[in-house]
């Protein structure tokens, strides 16, 4: 990566941050949902007519299926629910000094757009929140791309260690973020 995450624009880090988290967000509600499971017909020609029956009917239930995921991931996704996330979490000081000041510089930036849905301030509170996302999950990435660009020396090999220990910390501490975002929006 030819970028450092801690000098990036906000924007750019709750760009990011938005598409990691709905990707947690769409495996929490389909971990949650007990997916629809698959008839196997077998053999004889009104079997066969079955199996079709079948597959058309489990396309039809899976559409339906994919909008009950949709409607449960909504109370994740919106500005209110991620702005009471956030201020929970600057509230009960589970925020580093460091993760403090690039919520405030994102909630503090400048935006082009105007939400549509959604109070200003808890818009403001929530891209924060995604670009808090994103900045953790683009150290993961630099950290493992600093371990996957080192020799075989023995101080590369340190240095590659510590990048690769780096790039699970990251990882683990957006992980911890999105984990209490979801507690604190099902409270």
């Amino acid at each position: 990566m030819g970028f450092d995450p801690k000098t990036m624009n906000t924007t750019a880090l709750a760009y990011i941050g938005d598409a990691v988290y709905e990707i947690y967000v769409r495996e929490r509600v389909l971990a949650a949902s007990g997916q629809p499971g698959r008839v196997q017909a077998q053999g004889s020609p009104q079997a066969q007519g079955f199996r079709q029956a079948e597959k058309e009917r489990q396309k039809a239930a899976f559409g339906a299926h994919v909008d009950a995921l949709h409607k449960r991931a909504i109370r994740y996704v919106r500005a209110d629910g991620q702005a009471k996330a956030l201020r929970a979490m600057m509230r009960d000081g589970f925020l580093t000094a460091e993760e403090e000041a690039l919520v405030r510089r994102a909630r503090n930036h400048k935006s082009a757009s105007k939400p549509k849905n959604a109070d200003a301030m808890d818009y403001k509170y929530a891209t924060a929140l995604e670009a808090l996302i994103g900045y953790w999950h683009l150290m993961a990435r630099a950290g493992k791309a600093a371990a996957e660009a080192t020799e075989t020396s023995t101080a590369q090999i340190a240095a590659a260690s510590a990048a690769e220990t780096h790039a699970a910390d990251a990882q683990k501490r957006m992980e911890e973020i999105i984990c209490r975002a979801f507690a604190e929006i099902e409270r």
